[in-house]
């Protein structure tokens, strides 16, 4: 988005605001439609194994209706945070799925960057991870080679500690802590760490997510 302002401010006569007011909503866009794109690959996968119909005209309908039937609607030209959150969970997702189909180095490679850029995005994502590897080891246990697996993952486990020691970094400018996001407010309100987000999803009354609405003293 920053470099797409900067090269066509260059040009005479494009107005600033609404120039910058336009490509702000770049990359969410393109970060959305990304992940509309893994999730056709996957539910069409998902069809043609089922022996289900016309895979690809169902797949075309059930990601029309993701992308302008849910909250990504919204997320495409909002905030650059959920965007990067949903492709990368996405993208997670269709790499887990291939890495318990075909576990070569590369593909679990991938996989180890999805994970880390999806932690980067959002720590409490980590919680995920877990299920993601037990996914593939059964796949690989079903099939007989998961000590062959594991061996081949050398270069996933080298990717995604780059990638955690990125967000570990990040928190040490932020905060002077690598555990602390700096993503909070007293009590655990809206808070990124993963002990308030465990609270909130798994234990608060109600709802997950709540917002808290302050009305002046004088009504």
């Amino acid at each position: 988005s920053y470099l797409a302002y900067k090269a066509l401010r260059a040009i005479p006569g494009v107005p600033d605001r609404p120039l910058y007011a336009t490509l702000c909503h770049l990359s969410p866009a393109l970060l959305m439609a990304a992940a509309c794109v893994l999730f056709f690959g996957l539910v069409r996968r998902r069809l043609r194994e089922a022996e289900g119909g016309d895979a690809d005209r169902w797949a075309v309908a059930l990601t029309l209706v993701l992308a302008f039937g849910t909250i990504c609607f919204i997320y495409s030209r909002s905030a650059y945070a959920e965007a990067l959150q949903t492709f990368a969970l996405t993208w997670l997702v269709e790499r887990t799925i291939e890495a318990g189909r075909r576990p070569t180095t590369s593909v679990l490679g991938w996989l180890g960057v999805a994970a880390g850029i999806l932690v980067n995005a959002k720590l409490v994502f980590v919680l995920i991870l877990p299920l993601c590897l037990v996914y593939i080891a059964a796949q690989r246990r079903r099939e007989g080679d998961l000590g062959a697996t594991v061996l081949r993952s050398w270069l996933a486990l080298v990717q995604f500690a780059a990638l955690l020691g990125l967000a570990l970094w990040h928190n040490h400018l932020k905060t002077h802590s690598i555990l602390d996001s700096g993503y909070t407010m007293r009590g655990g309100l809206f808070s990124g760490d993963v002990p308030a987000a465990v609270h909130g999803f798994l234990l608060s009354p109600g709802k997950g997510e709540s917002a808290v609405v302050c009305v002046p003293a004088d009504g």
